[in-house]
C-alpha cells in the first residue's frame, strides 16, 4: 500500500490535471466533513488508476445506521451549499453501508461492523492512500 501526500502521484512524473486536482480536493473535502461528523477510521483511496468509474474512494466508519446517516447528511449538506449534489446514493435508510457517487469520488459510509465484514480497503489493497489529511 502506498501512501499519497499532498501532490499525488502519477504513472509518469506529470503534473495532473485541472479536474484531476478538483476531485483530489473534493476528496479531502469529504473526510473534512465526515471527520466533523465524527465518522472513525476515515480512508482516502486514489482509484484512478484502477477503475474506469471514480477517481477516489472516501471510506469512514459509524458507530451505528444512525450515526452513518447523520455522516451522510452532514457531507450532502455542506456539498450541497457548494452547488454539489450527488449523481446517486444507495443505503441511506438501512444505514449499514451507505454509497454515495459524486463522479470523481465516491463515498462509503459503513456501520463498522459492516465496514470490517466487506473489507474494502484489502480489496483496494494496491491504491495509495491519501496520509496527510486534515483533522487526523
Amino acid at each position: 500500500m502506498k501512501a499519497v501526500s499532498a501532490v499525488t502521484e502519477g504513472a509518469a512524473a506529470e503534473a495532473p490535471s485541472l479536474p484531476a486536482l478538483e476531485s483530489e480536493a473534493m476528496a479531502r473535502d469529504i473526510a473534512a466533513i465526515a471527520h466533523n461528523a465524527k465518522a472513525m477510521d476515515i480512508q482516502v483511496l486514489r482509484v484512478l488508476e484502477l477503475v474506469e468509474y471514480t477517481d477516489w474512494f472516501v471510506i469512514c466508519s459509524a458507530r451505528s445506521d444512525r450515526h452513518a446517516r447523520a455522516i451522510y447528511d452532514m457531507i450532502w449538506d455542506e456539498l450541497a451549499l457548494e452547488g454539489k449534489k450527488p449523481m446517486s446514493s444507495e443505503g441511506v435508510e438501512a444505514g449499514q453501508w451507505i454509497l454515495v457517487d459524486y463522479g470523481s469520488v465516491v463515498v462509503h459510509i459503513f456501520f463498522e461492523p459492516v465496514r470490517e465484514f466487506y473489507a474494502l480497503e484489502r480489496l483496494w489493497a494496491d491504491a495509495p492512500r491519501l496520509t496527510d489529511l486534515k483533522g487526523q
